[in-house]
């Protein structure tokens, strides 16, 4: 499979029509404080990236740390292997305001995922949402 360089910008063409491949993920927990998560998204075209922040209006190609497992998730089988169609983000009325933006895939499934969230909620991760779990005209593109 073929690699992107750590450092790459990738916009629209470099991920809508995409196949995603594989999620992966490491995290930590501050005592009292945080727990975090950083989820890692591998194309077939061989980028790998993070869904970072929502309003950035691209993604920038990243290394797999080594100590990033796979995801566990009853919608994973469902998810890898489809083709990204579009990038969605939280719009003003959306009512959501997750961090990260949302790939809508091939077969009607939403993936995206909370870095951060208060230690001990367990509200860190990969989210896999069906589209009737999600108000979709509330949510805008994500490419500019």
């Amino acid at each position: 499979m073929p690699t992107i360089p750590p450092g790459t910008y990738l916009g629209r063409n470099d991920v809508i029509g995409r196949t995603l491949v594989s999620i992966v993920q490491n995290g930590s927990t501050e005592p009292g404080g945080m727990d975090w998560a950083f989820s890692y998204y591998r194309l077939d075209s061989g980028a790998v990236f993070g869904l970072g922040c929502q309003d950035n209006g691209t993604f920038v190609s990243e290394i797999v740390p080594e100590d990033a497992g796979p995801i566990e998730h009853p919608l994973i089988d469902h998810v890898l292997g489809q083709q990204i169609v579009q990038v969605l983000r939280d719009g003003p009325e959306s009512g959501m305001h997750l961090d990260s933006p949302y790939l809508v895939l091939q077969n009607g499934l939403l993936v995206t995922d909370v870095m951060g969230a208060p230690q001990g909620l367990g509200a860190v991760g990969v989210y896999i949402y069906t589209a009737d779990e999600v108000d979709l005209s509330k949510l805008i593109e994500f490419f500019d």
